[in-house]
């Protein structure tokens, strides 16, 4: 095997206390070494990150009124993300329509309504920028809307038509370039791919990376009524994917931490790794993880389920998600003793920091900047909002 060493770099954490248990420690110095083997660079993270802070900015969310609504009273918050100029577009499913607040909470303007004409939404799946035109994903008409940050009609691409789930977004890299998730139709069947999307117009189609056969982590059942409940398998491996600049796929197996940049052909151009240690799945974590299969079996006690119940992990995978900012870096949520932290790494693989990792639901796909994170979430009393953090990486 060719095997050179180009170099590494040292970087020292100045944070204090250190921790077996798999938490972030804060006193071990961050170790970046990058190999070359076969000549694919491969770059490899140990030690501590530097804690980034984050600052809550703003929380829209009120529960259900008498009379006309409330601005932030949200019905399926399917998607929330921050213009160019830093105001929040937040897709309000439920009601076909984009409203637009600043970060002082004020609405500035609704955009749209439910119907299939120009400015009309049927399903909106996910939200993006290119430029300063927003595309709008509208699964329910199959297409993206192009729309000004005022709200004027632009014009239109082809999307896959009623198609939606987790997953099924748009995927901002940068200021002009996001790629949408997409099918395709040929001699072999439907594919999956990534279509690239600018100001300028379509551009290429990159292959979804196919998945590796891995054991079935859900639990399926069936009711007498004919109806069929899926149960997903808690702390179970994935395989997960998410396009990159450049044309190249990000991939990566939970159970390992290592995130490998993939072409459409299939060559592997980089490799970055974490040295983490892997944690056991608590009695706690196992119950609160299945308390909706558990509430199901109560009701339906004799449904047949395909397994019979989940099948306990023993360990935490790595890895909870995978997501690509607007700047090109890499947010990993890992799995912790006692919930989970973002690390963030370079386009090129380098850890640079690790920040909180607030609570959100699972709707809609959290939204990174350079300065401010946007999540989407649900609380205990199922009032949906949307909250925006400001970063501190100092």
């Amino acid at each position: 095997m060719n095997f050179r060493r180009l170099g590494f770099l040292t970087l020292l954490a100045a944070f204090a206390c250190s921790s077996d248990s798999g938490e972030p420690a804060y006193g071990n110095p961050l170790l970046i070494t990058v190999d070359t083997i076969g000549g694919i660079p491969y770059v490899t993270n140990e030690g501590d990150a530097p804690r980034w802070e984050s600052e809550l900015v703003l929380s829209l969310g009120s529960i259900g009124s008498v009379g006309e609504p409330a601005p932030d009273e949200f019905d399926r918050v399917s998607s929330a993300i921050l213009s160019p100029s830093n105001e929040l577009f937040v897709a309000n499913s439920g009601t076909s329509e984009i409203r637009v607040f600043d970060l002082e909470g004020s609405l500035l303007r609704t955009i749209g309504r439910r119907g299939q004409g120009p400015g009309e939404f049927l399903g909106i799946s996910s939200l993006s920028f290119v430029g300063n035109t927003l595309l709008a994903l509208d699964s329910g008409n199959g297409r993206i809307g192009l729309l000004s940050l005022n709200g004027e009609w632009q014009g239109q691409r082809i999307a896959p038509g009623r198609v939606s789930g987790s997953g099924i977004n748009l995927f901002q890299l940068g200021p002009d370039e996001t790629y949408a998730w997409s099918m395709e139709r040929g001699d072999a069947g439907m594919s999956l791919t990534y279509v690239e999307h600018s100001e300028g117009g379509v551009g290429d189609t990159i292959p979804q990376r196919p998945r590796p056969e891995a054991p079935n982590s859900n639990v399926i059942c069936n009711t007498p009524d004919g109806s069929m409940h899926f149960f997903a398998t808690p702390f179970a491996p994935q395989f997960r994917q998410h396009p990159h600049r450049g044309g190249l796929v990000a991939v990566t197996s939970t159970s390992r931490y290592r995130i490998a940049l993939v072409t459409p052909t299939g060559d592997t151009t980089r490799v970055f790794d974490r040295t983490r240690s892997q944690l056991p799945v608590t009695d706690s974590e196992w119950e609160a993880g299945n308390a909706e299969y558990r509430a199901f079996r109560a009701e339906w006690e004799d449904a047949p389920c395909s397994p019979r119940s989940p099948t306990r992990p023993a360990m935490k995978p790595f890895i909870a998600d995978l997501i690509i900012d607007t700047d090109g870096r890499f947010w990993v949520e890992v799995n912790l003793a006692n919930g989970t932290a973002w690390e963030v790494f370079s386009p090129e693989g380098e850890l640079l920091g690790t920040v909180e990792a607030h609570s959100r639901g699972d709707r809609a796909a959290p939204y990174f900047t350079h300065e401010y994170i946007v999540l989407v979430s649900t609380d205990s009393l199922d009032v949906e909002g949307v909250d925006v953090y400001r970063l501190d990486p100092s």
